[in-house]
């Protein structure tokens, strides 16, 4: 990730007067800051006129210097004192809208089975790297939509920046109504009267059209059931599906014999 950010930032300061000058930042990711994450900063070199032993530990935004790291927690010396998601649209709605639409995705090809034709259509979250592969193949897909990622941007730019400079850096709530994680996406699509539905993958939709048209046609679908619990709970509740189902095929006998 740091290798990514640095190459990135080259990329686009190339050729600019901040070429040499630009910094990295990141807010209070526990990974970033761990010693072992630091001293690998510390090991790329980008030296200056002037400043030859000068690395990309030295090029990050954080809290530094002797005076400055007495004003502040142990804890955060040397680094960040936390996380503002007002600032960050990933960590404030933008990673939501990938989950509800990889799971809408998923409930859509969960009737599909290994060995049907539509089996590399199939989103689940069974295994790390299929979670990872439907994640990926929703954003693919196209959610969350440009214009979902344009209003959040957009936000910090025309609204939370006002804000944090109105109370002059310190402390501001994510929303001034705010009684859900999604308070500020609610309180706009409230005022648009219209809310924008997730885009869900097409090829996902149409296989799960496919085996509705398949069922109103007498095809049948194979459905699976998802026993979840734990120990003598998880038995009780096989015992009840299992006694159940001998007692409708004993009623059925019973009708054939009627």
């Amino acid at each position: 990730m740091m290798d990514h950010i640095i190459q990135e930032g080259t990329r686009i300061y190339k050729g600019t007067r901040h070429e040499h000058t630009w910094l990295i930042y990141h807010d209070h990711l526990k990974i970033w800051w761990e010693k072992e994450s630091q001293e690998y900063l510390k090991s790329l070199s980008c030296p200056i006129e002037g400043n030859p032993s000068r690395t990309w530990y030295d090029r990050q935004i954080k809290i530094c210097g002797e005076t400055n790291n007495s004003k502040v927690a142990k804890a955060y010396q040397n680094c960040l004192p936390g996380d503002s998601p007002e600032l960050m649209p990933l960590d404030c709605h933008l990673f939501a809208d990938v989950q509800e639409g990889a799971a809408k995705n998923v409930a859509l090809t969960y009737h599909i089975l290994d060995g049907h034709a539509d089996a590399a259509l199939k989103y689940s979250f069974a295994t790390p790297h299929k979670v990872f592969d439907a994640l990926q193949r929703t954003i693919l897909a196209g959610c969350p939509s440009p214009s979902r990622i344009a209003e959040d941007v957009g936000r910090v730019w025309g609204e939370t920046l006002t804000r944090i400079i109105d109370a002059k850096g310190t402390y501001i709530e994510d929303c001034l109504n705010k009684t859900t994680r999604h308070g500020v996406r609610a309180q706009h699509a409230a005022e648009a009267k219209k809310s924008e539905p997730l885009p869900v993958d097409a090829a996902a939709t149409a296989a799960f059209i496919r085996m509705v048209k398949a069922m109103k046609e007498g095809g049948g679908v194979t459905f699976t059931f998802d026993l979840m619990g734990e120990g003598d709970e998880q038995g009780e509740l096989e015992t009840t599906l299992e006694r159940r189902v001998i007692e409708d095929e004993c009623d059925e006998d019973e009708d054939e014999d009627e």
